[in-house]
């Protein structure tokens, strides 16, 4: 005769771990915060894999990419136990970070002159927006090229130069020197008094400028030397 009978056991269902992740804007040689999300029962472990030799764990990680580029990160979460893991894998790109250079041409002037100031953002391939401070010694702060306002002392320039993509931000600084001071000068003729058909001598007497001066009188035709 055959016999039967009956057992019950009890299985439990753990929901399996979907991830999810954001990263803003990201920079090279930036500090960037990744930011782990996950649905599913007791989810407590955030693995990251950022695809260029680093790896990370926690919900929220922060990392630094040293190159420019696009990079597949790899997020994975599972239980305090490991199971039911979950995998997401999302392309993030790295956006250059300017390498700027700014120059003055010239970068010496003489009092009240003006120089012309280029900024350069040193890497091709991105849009970039400029900006000078300070911007009332510019006559437009917004340009890439620009010319100062006439200058009475030697001027500290900054440029900041900002990528459109990504917005990556960086600055350089570029000092523009001022040789010399306000010159004024006086003229006198001596003797100051002369007859007709007479002559006198007539001298110059600058003061502060450079100290190289040249001289041009007028009327040139009552003269036996202008200069």
């Amino acid at each position: 005769a055959s016999q039967n009978t009956t057992a019950e056991t009890v299985v439990i269902v753990t929901q399996q771990a979907t991830p999810s992740f954001t990263a803003p804007p990201v920079c090279q040689g930036e500090a960037t915060l990744f930011s782990g999300l996950a649905t599913g029962s007791n989810v407590a472990i955030y693995g990251w894999d950022f695809d260029d030799g680093e790896f990370g764990s926690g919900q929220n990680v922060s990392h630094t990419y040293a190159e420019a580029g696009t990079y597949q990160v790899t997020l994975v979460v599972t239980a305090e136990d490991g199971s039911c893991p979950g995998e997401i894998t999302q392309n993030v790109t790295v956006n250059a970070m300017p390498q700027p250079t700014a120059t003055a041409q010239p970068n010496l002037v003489i009092y009240n002159g003006t120089a012309t100031l280029t900024g350069d953002a040193g890497i091709s391939g991105s849009t970039f927006t400029y900006h000078w401070t300070p911007e009332d010694k510019v006559t437009d702060p917004y340009s890439q090229t620009t010319q100062t306002v006439p200058l009475t002392s030697s001027q500290a320039y900054t440029v900041t130069i900002t990528s459109i993509d990504g917005g990556c931000t960086s600055t350089e600084q570029i000092v523009v020197n001022m040789e010399g001071s306000n010159m004024t000068a006086t003229a006198a003729a001596e003797p100051n008094e002369i007859c007709e058909d007479g002559s006198t001598t007539l001298h110059a007497y600058p003061i502060n400028g450079t100290g190289n001066y040249t001289y041009n009188w007028t009327p040139t035709n009552l003269l036996n030397n202008a200069s």
